[in-house]
């Protein structure tokens, strides 16, 4: 029937191939307005762009396709579009969380507290003597050292060591669930 044929028709004129004049009659169906984010808009008209450039073009008629299958084929264009922006608004969600409590294994039981404003960062801990940890026979001796971070999601973090002694931006990365330092040391986040 001609009603079928009519999504047919549009994609015809759209590629640019003939359409008979018997399936330009249909009946125009209203449309209907969905909300929804830009950037998946954007995506899926692109991908029917996409898709539309590189369709072949054919000097025979294509065979009447269904509107399930023409949905189909746009679903197979568009969804990749849609996961990927999806993928990174989500990648940016996953910014590390700098603030909390960590064990340094070469200092067992000792503090290691790090609290976070903006992009300044302090890092407040305990070394024990005679060490390397903090055990009950061992006296403790307070820190606090200074850090910044590049940016509020940054994923490295530079502390200042040189108020006890040691160099003045140490960089230190995010690793999964703690600070990765280039000695190879990490400070595993507790809770």
């Amino acid at each position: 029937s001609y009603l079928k044929r009519a999504p047919l028709a549009t994609l015809r004129v759209l590629l640019g191939q003939p359409v008979r004049a018997a399936t330009m009659q249909a009946p125009q169906m209203p449309r209907r307005r969905s909300g929804g984010r830009a950037l998946v808009g954007a995506a899926l008209s692109l991908a029917v762009l996409a898709m539309f450039q590189c369709m072949p073009t054919f000097s025979q008629p294509a065979p009447p396709q269904s509107r399930r299958g023409a949905l189909a084929t746009f679903g197979l264009v568009a969804a990749p579009a849609a996961v990927q922006l999806m993928g990174e608004e989500s990648a940016q969600a996953a910014a590390p969380s700098w603030a909390g409590k960590y064990s340094d294994p070469n200092h067992p039981g000792c503090k290691r507290e790090i609290s976070v404003s903006g992009t300044t960062v302090k890092i407040e801990g305990t070394d024990g003597k005679p060490g390397p940890g903090c055990g009950a026979g061992d006296t403790q001796t307070a820190w606090s050292l200074t850090a910044s971070l590049k940016s509020a999601d940054a994923d490295e973090v530079f502390i200042d060591f040189s108020p006890k002694g040691g160099p003045k931006d140490i960089p230190g990365k995010w690793d999964v669930d703690g600070i990765k330092f280039p000695d190879g040391n990490k400070w595993s986040k507790l809770g």
